[in-house]
């Protein structure tokens, strides 16, 4: 059985060295385990919100809501007065919203839907 000995954090990569139970630790062992060191930051709904405020006008819809979790999940409901909401205006809000983020500095998920069950969503 191995127990857990050590570990330090060199940039971004932690190491985390073990030796076996009863064992002195001469801290010439190898890495047992080792993964980037990950920060998330959580992204605020008023920069999501900010992010499509003119794509929203631009292109004749109107955000209904952002909900944004600490996980960073972020979902995102819109409509469009007048007609139904499309498949082609989820996929092209979704890329104008991916474009406007940077995956380099957190983490995401994006889901962007129309607004509700009552809106129905057009193939086209």
């Amino acid at each position: 059985m191995r127990r857990y000995a050590d570990f330090f954090v060199i940039n971004t990569i932690i190491f985390i060295f073990a030796v076996e139970n009863g064992q002195e630790d001469t801290g010439d062992g190898s890495p047992l385990i080792y993964y980037p060191k990950i920060k998330f930051t959580m992204i605020e709904k008023s920069v999501i919100e900010g992010l499509v405020a003119q794509y929203m006008i631009d292109n004749q819809l109107e955000l209904v809501e952002v909900k944004v979790n600490k996980a960073n999940n972020i979902k995102v409901f819109f409509d469009a007065p007048g007609r139904s909401v499309t498949i082609d205006d989820c996929v092209k809000l979704s890329r104008f919203i991916e474009a406007g983020l940077d995956r380099d500095k957190e983490d995401f998920s994006l889901m962007v839907s129309s607004s509700g069950k009552e809106k129905n969503i057009n193939e086209e």
